[in-house]
């Protein structure tokens, strides 16, 4: 029909889960019927929150950095700048 949607795998989301230091505490996979495995999909949500605030805590930290080292290269700049004059 032309309709395409967007999900996970479970078998992907299973390695993330056995691959993790809280393992099955995710909780991301029904593993009930073996042959037929189903993502759990709302369990996914609190981590992908966390990995959000800790990136945007990074780029904070980044930003932060750069707005410093931009006020250290202006000072030399306009001193320099002075010096000329």
């Amino acid at each position: 029909m032309g309709i395409k949607s967007a999900g996970f795998i479970a078998q992907e989301l299973l390695a993330l889960q056995k691959g993790s230091r809280i393992g099955d505490n995710l909780d991301l996979v029904s593993e009930d019927n073996p042959e037929k495995l189903v993502a759990r999909c709302g369990n996914l949500l609190p981590v992908v929150v966390k990995a959000i605030q800790e990136l945007s805590d990074q780029k904070d930290q980044e930003i932060k950095e750069l707005k410093e080292r931009l006020d250290k290269l202006e000072k030399i700049v306009l001193k320099f700048m002075d010096n000329k004059k």
